[in-house]
């Protein structure tokens, strides 16, 4: 039968929970050096899982390790948790009694009470695990287990959260549910590709043949697998996310309603953004575009206009640029009424952009076209009169 959680044990249960853990710690040090895992030292470890199985940041480990039994390689691990279990326990219990009450590790005549024995055992964890510290700054920090989520990859400061980093735990609600649900199991993937890799890593050091320390190698590569992939699947939609603040009025107004800027948003997305190529950008905005069209019928319509809006003033321009044609008084006539309907379309200043283009064919008009026009009907005219009189001659 399961367990039951240490927050769901009436507080009697959890007293008897507490002299259970506090005299397995009496333990713990002896297990720590163990180099030869007895029958004794066995049922010794196996009582501290069993203990740490009230607490879900252990189930994980205590079901791995009970169910493979390689202790001898999980002793530093078991250390960590323990650790954590004692932090757990701390922060639970002194809701009700405050264990880091000063009055309890006052000395007196008499026999402890409970609370004073808990409390002395806490107190005391809490001497050892400082000291541990001031070793670790002293001759170097020890691998520990990640015990909180990483920043996501990539991140930059934004002004969402102020100078700190994105974690993906604040990123998560710009993702899907299901990206959502395995963004939670991160950090449990990246535990256990700890924990294979330290195991395979004592295994190899005390010279286990290859065949024995495969299995934990190449459960260490599968979870980094996972939770890179994992990673990568945040990558991308990310990206769309910051294509949609740009294209997606909908979306843009939705988090408005959430009091956030969408234009600091979406600078502090960038960084996904810019992981991708050219390609890869124009690919993403053209599904966010089709997805936009497919399930947003009055935007599609909106876009739709733009887009017609957008094409109409595109042959305009494309019309006003053209060399192949001269720019005959005719020809003139219509770039003048072209440019007006660009001036409706896109506004009369930056329609001005190519009022140069119009201005340069009228001068080639009235300089060269038109002179040259006349020219060739006078030419044809005295050509003309000239038949004639050759006629008469005749």
């Amino acid at each position: 039968m399961e367990q039951t959680f240490f927050s769901n044990l009436t507080p009697a249960e959890q007293q008897a929970w507490l002299e259970q853990y506090q005299a397995w710690l009496q333990k713990l040090p002896a297990i720590e050096k163990a180099t030869v895992i007895t029958s004794a030292l066995r049922t010794d470890i196996e009582e501290g899982l069993n203990l740490m199985a009230a607490f879900s940041s252990c189930r994980s480990f205590v079901s791995e390790s009970l169910r493979f039994k390689d202790y001898k390689y999980r002793l530093k691990l078991i250390r960590k948790y323990a650790d954590k279990v004692t932090s757990d326990v701390q922060n639970q219990t002194k809701r009700n009694i405050d264990l880091t009450d000063p009055a309890l590790l006052v000395p007196h005549v008499g026999r402890p009470t409970k609370e004073e024995q808990a409390a002395r055992a806490l107190q005391a964890e809490k001497e050892r695990l400082e000291q541990e510290a001031k070793e670790e700054t002293l001759f170097g920090t020890k691998a520990t287990i990640p015990t909180e989520e990483p920043p996501a990859p990539a991140t930059v400061s934004g002004s969402l959260i102020g100078d700190a980093k994105l974690h993906l735990d604040q990123l998560k609600w710009l993702l899907s549910p299901t990206l959502q649900e395995a963004v939670d199991s991160v950090h449990e993937l990246r535990t256990k590709a700890a924990e294979a890799a330290t195991i395979a890593k004592q295994m190899a050091l005390d010279g286990k043949p290859e065949e024995d320390i495969k299995p934990f190698s190449e459960d260490a590569a599968k979870y980094t697998e996972a939770y890179e992939d994992i990673y990568a699947r945040v990558d991308d939609e990310l990206a769309r996310v910051y294509a949609r603040l740009k294209e997606d009025t909908t979306f843009i107004d939705s988090i408005k309603a959430k009091n956030i800027d969408p234009a600091d948003l979406r600078t502090t997305l960038r960084p996904y953004w810019d992981k991708l190529d050219d390609a890869g950008k124009e690919k993403v905005k053209n599904e966010v575009i089709d997805f936009i069209k497919a399930n947003d019928p009055a935007q599609a319509a909106i876009r739709e206009a733009e887009e017609k809006k957008r094409k109409a003033a595109a042959d305009i321009i494309k019309y006003l640029q053209r060399k192949d044609k001269p720019n005959t008084p005719k020809r003139i006539e219509g770039m003048k009424a072209k440019f007006a309907e660009l001036e409706k379309l896109i506004g009369e200043e930056e329609a001005n952009t190519y009022l140069p283009i119009l201005n340069a064919a009228i001068e080639d008009c009235e300089k060269n076209v038109v002179p040259a026009q006349e020219a060739e009907k006078a030419r044809r005219e005295a050509e003309k009169k000239a038949k004639k009189e050759s006629a008469k001659k005749k």
